[in-house]
Protein backbone atom coordinates (compact mmCIF):
# COMPACT_ATOMS: atom_id res chain seq x y z
CA UNK A 1 0.00 0.00 0.00
CA UNK A 2 1.21 3.52 -1.01
CA UNK A 3 1.58 6.03 1.75
CA UNK A 4 -0.61 9.15 1.05
CA UNK A 5 0.51 12.38 2.02
CA UNK A 6 -2.65 15.01 2.89
CA UNK A 7 -2.40 18.24 3.68
CA UNK A 8 -5.11 19.50 6.03
CA UNK A 9 -7.25 22.48 4.91
CA UNK A 10 -10.80 23.35 4.66
CA UNK A 11 -11.94 21.08 2.34
CA UNK A 12 -10.06 17.91 3.05
CA UNK A 13 -10.54 18.57 6.93
CA UNK A 14 -14.37 18.33 5.39
CA UNK A 15 -13.23 15.08 3.72
CA UNK A 16 -12.07 13.68 7.04
CA UNK A 17 -14.73 14.42 9.45
CA UNK A 18 -17.29 13.33 6.95
CA UNK A 19 -15.79 9.66 6.49
CA UNK A 20 -14.99 10.51 2.70
CA UNK A 21 -11.08 9.38 3.46
CA UNK A 22 -10.13 6.12 5.37
CA UNK A 23 -6.76 5.29 7.20
CA UNK A 24 -5.93 2.31 7.73
CA UNK A 25 -4.04 1.38 11.46
CA UNK A 26 -0.66 -0.83 11.25
CA UNK A 27 0.22 -3.25 14.09
CA UNK A 28 3.86 -3.92 15.10
CA UNK A 29 4.12 -7.08 13.93
CA UNK A 30 3.82 -5.63 10.27
CA UNK A 31 6.62 -3.86 10.56
CA UNK A 32 9.74 -5.60 8.95
CA UNK A 33 12.73 -5.82 11.82
CA UNK A 34 16.08 -6.34 9.91
CA UNK A 35 18.05 -9.25 11.44
CA UNK A 36 21.91 -9.23 12.54
CA UNK A 37 23.99 -11.89 12.51
CA UNK A 38 27.24 -11.90 14.63
CA UNK A 39 30.08 -13.73 14.24
CA UNK A 40 32.00 -15.20 17.44
CA UNK A 41 35.53 -14.03 17.04
CA UNK A 42 37.02 -15.96 19.98
CA UNK A 43 36.17 -18.43 22.94
CA UNK A 44 35.64 -16.67 26.13
CA UNK A 45 37.85 -18.31 29.04
CA UNK A 46 34.72 -19.08 31.26
CA UNK A 47 36.00 -17.94 34.91
CA UNK A 48 33.97 -18.31 38.12
CA UNK A 49 32.72 -15.12 39.96
CA UNK A 50 33.62 -14.92 43.86
CA UNK A 51 30.02 -14.05 44.59
CA UNK A 52 30.60 -14.14 48.60
CA UNK A 53 30.27 -10.96 50.00
CA UNK A 54 30.58 -11.42 53.32
CA UNK A 55 33.85 -12.21 54.03
CA UNK A 56 36.96 -9.71 54.74
CA UNK A 57 40.49 -10.60 53.35
CA UNK A 58 43.31 -10.69 55.57
CA UNK A 59 44.76 -7.51 53.78
CA UNK A 60 41.40 -5.56 54.68
CA UNK A 61 41.67 -6.78 58.63
CA UNK A 62 45.07 -5.65 58.92
CA UNK A 63 44.07 -2.44 57.95
CA UNK A 64 40.83 -2.34 60.33
CA UNK A 65 43.36 -3.71 63.40
CA UNK A 66 45.21 -0.58 62.32
CA UNK A 67 42.40 2.13 62.49
CA UNK A 68 39.84 0.18 65.42
CA UNK A 69 42.71 1.78 67.67
CA UNK A 70 43.18 5.25 65.59
CA UNK A 71 42.08 7.84 67.81
CA UNK A 72 39.54 9.63 65.15
CA UNK A 73 37.47 6.32 64.34
CA UNK A 74 34.31 7.02 63.46
CA UNK A 75 33.10 4.07 61.76
CA UNK A 76 34.06 0.85 59.84
CA UNK A 77 31.43 -0.30 56.96
CA UNK A 78 31.80 -3.38 54.76
CA UNK A 79 30.15 -2.43 51.69
CA UNK A 80 27.98 -5.20 49.77
CA UNK A 81 30.36 -4.87 47.09
CA UNK A 82 33.31 -6.43 49.36
CA UNK A 83 35.18 -3.05 49.77
CA UNK A 84 36.06 -1.38 53.13
CA UNK A 85 34.98 1.80 54.31
CA UNK A 86 37.19 3.26 57.47
CA UNK A 87 35.71 6.70 58.54
CA UNK A 88 37.82 9.10 60.46
CA UNK A 89 36.42 12.57 62.20
CA UNK A 90 38.15 15.62 61.53
CA UNK A 91 36.74 18.34 64.10
CA UNK A 92 33.51 19.34 62.13
CA UNK A 93 33.54 16.51 59.20
CA UNK A 94 34.20 13.20 58.14
CA UNK A 95 36.70 11.60 56.18
CA UNK A 96 36.19 8.35 54.47
CA UNK A 97 39.24 5.74 53.28
CA UNK A 98 37.88 3.29 50.66
CA UNK A 99 40.08 0.23 50.43
CA UNK A 100 39.20 -2.00 47.88
CA UNK A 101 39.04 -6.10 47.77
CA UNK A 102 42.62 -6.47 47.37
CA UNK A 103 43.07 -4.65 50.93
CA UNK A 104 44.54 -1.44 48.84
CA UNK A 105 43.77 2.67 49.84
CA UNK A 106 41.65 3.29 47.03
CA UNK A 107 40.60 7.01 47.24
CA UNK A 108 39.92 9.18 50.32
CA UNK A 109 36.15 10.69 50.51
CA UNK A 110 35.89 14.97 52.30
CA UNK A 111 32.43 13.17 53.77
CA UNK A 112 30.97 10.01 54.94
CA UNK A 113 29.59 7.69 52.73
CA UNK A 114 26.31 6.34 52.70
CA UNK A 115 25.42 3.19 54.43
CA UNK A 116 23.21 0.83 52.33
CA UNK A 117 20.95 -2.12 53.46
CA UNK A 118 23.43 -4.59 51.85
CA UNK A 119 26.66 -2.67 53.81
CA UNK A 120 27.25 -3.84 57.31
CA UNK A 121 28.60 -1.63 59.99
CA UNK A 122 31.43 -3.68 61.28
CA UNK A 123 32.97 -1.10 64.14
CA UNK A 124 31.53 1.93 65.58
CA UNK A 125 33.19 4.49 68.28
CA UNK A 126 31.88 3.76 71.74
CA UNK A 127 28.45 4.89 72.28
CA UNK A 128 27.77 6.28 68.57
CA UNK A 129 25.11 3.52 67.86
CA UNK A 130 23.45 3.48 70.76
CA UNK A 131 22.44 7.21 70.75
CA UNK A 132 20.75 6.85 67.25
CA UNK A 133 19.08 3.33 68.15
CA UNK A 134 17.12 5.29 71.40
CA UNK A 135 15.48 7.31 69.29
CA UNK A 136 11.91 7.80 69.41
CA UNK A 137 8.97 9.90 67.90
CA UNK A 138 8.98 13.31 70.26
CA UNK A 139 12.52 13.37 71.10
CA UNK A 140 14.42 16.81 70.66
CA UNK A 141 17.41 16.01 69.53
CA UNK A 142 21.13 17.49 67.68
CA UNK A 143 21.72 15.50 64.56
CA UNK A 144 23.91 16.10 61.52
CA UNK A 145 22.60 17.28 58.56
CA UNK A 146 25.62 16.94 56.10
CA UNK A 147 27.88 19.13 57.79
CA UNK A 148 26.04 21.73 59.62
CA UNK A 149 24.80 20.59 63.24
CA UNK A 150 20.61 21.21 63.48
CA UNK A 151 18.56 20.80 66.40
CA UNK A 152 15.08 19.57 66.01
CA UNK A 153 11.88 17.17 66.88
CA UNK A 154 11.48 13.91 65.62
CA UNK A 155 8.49 13.43 63.99
CA UNK A 156 8.56 10.03 61.82
CA UNK A 157 10.65 7.30 61.87
CA UNK A 158 10.32 4.30 58.62
CA UNK A 159 12.38 2.67 56.07
CA UNK A 160 14.08 0.08 56.77
CA UNK A 161 14.27 -1.63 60.13
CA UNK A 162 13.06 1.68 61.14
CA UNK A 163 16.51 3.86 60.10
CA UNK A 164 14.84 6.97 59.14
CA UNK A 165 13.83 9.73 60.97
CA UNK A 166 11.85 13.03 59.71
CA UNK A 167 13.25 15.51 62.02
CA UNK A 168 11.13 19.26 62.24
CA UNK A 169 14.05 22.26 62.76
CA UNK A 170 14.37 26.41 62.43
CA UNK A 171 16.69 26.46 59.67
CA UNK A 172 17.48 30.60 58.85
CA UNK A 173 14.50 31.36 60.72
CA UNK A 174 11.95 29.12 59.08
CA UNK A 175 10.40 25.78 60.16
CA UNK A 176 11.88 22.99 58.08
CA UNK A 177 11.72 19.24 57.83
CA UNK A 178 14.48 16.80 56.50
CA UNK A 179 15.05 12.99 56.51
CA UNK A 180 18.24 12.13 58.46
CA UNK A 181 19.69 8.61 59.11
CA UNK A 182 19.63 7.15 62.74
CA UNK A 183 23.54 7.71 63.00
CA UNK A 184 23.47 11.65 62.12
CA UNK A 185 22.26 11.97 66.03
CA UNK A 186 24.96 13.29 68.35
CA UNK A 187 22.54 13.84 71.26
CA UNK A 188 19.17 13.53 72.37
CA UNK A 189 18.00 16.46 74.48
CA UNK A 190 15.07 15.31 76.23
Amino acid sequence: MEPITLEINEDNWKMLKDGAVKFEQIDLFSIPVPTITYKKTKELDKKVVNTKVNGVTKKQEELINKYKVHKNINRIIHYGGGGIGIELKRNEDFETIYINKQGVEEFKWSKKLAVMYMDKVIFTAEGYEDIGKQVEIGHTVKAYHGKELITGEIVHIYGIGNEILNINFLYQGKMCQTAIGRRAVVEILN
